[in-house]
């Protein structure tokens, strides 16, 4: 199954989401780590990793955006109120956002602090890493944002997992509704 339906993603889809997830939990916390090591071909080498990998995220991401041009996403899942379909968007949309903010800000900030430095701007090799690492408290937040309304919603409302392919089996243990207090 190539091509979404109105209620599940593709496989296409899904590939591209999933390829980009965790490439994505990868990097969060090498770039946890590597800011705090100290300098050296250990905190070299991992930033050579999170830069490849930023850009393959990047490919990813640009792959994503025009497949959904190609390919419209599934209808919003059922029974959300207004104002959660509304942030659903915000999130989704905040997240490819500041996404590519962060890899625009992440590669300009190894041009201008790592080995190909040489004529960077001094205010380039100070701005650049503070505003990457502020997209990306952002972009966790959202992250944190995404996941707490999956789980919410596959707790409360029914199973949403397996529309983007998490496999059943992994899920019979999980309640794929249930009620808490009053609905």
């Amino acid at each position: 199954m190539l091509k979404s339906t109105s209620q599940t993603y593709g496989n296409a889809a899904r590939f591209l989401h999933w390829s980009s997830a965790i490439l994505i939990l990868t990097m969060i916390p090498m770039g946890i780590a590597m800011t705090r090591i100290a300098d050296g071909s250990v905190k070299s080498t991992l930033y050579l990793i999170h830069v490849n990998l930023g850009l393959v995220v990047l490919l990813l991401t640009a792959l994503r955006v025009l497949w959904r041009f190609i390919e419209p996403s599934p209808s919003l899942p059922t029974g959300l109120s207004p104002a959660r379909q509304w942030l659903f968007k915000a999130v989704h949309t905040g997240q490819y956002l500041f996404l590519i903010g962060l890899i625009i800000t992440g590669i300009g900030t190894f041009m201008a602090t790592g080995p190909l430095a040489s004529g960077i701007p001094e205010t380039a090799a100070l701005t650049l890493p503070a505003a990457h690492s502020l997209l990306s408290k952002v972009f966790m937040g959202l992250l944190v944002a995404h996941l707490t309304g999956i789980v919410q919603y596959q707790l409360t409302k029914g199973d949403v997992l397996t529309r983007m392919g998490f496999p059943k089996a992994l899920l019979k243990n999980i309640p794929a509704k249930t009620t808490f207090g009053k609905e």
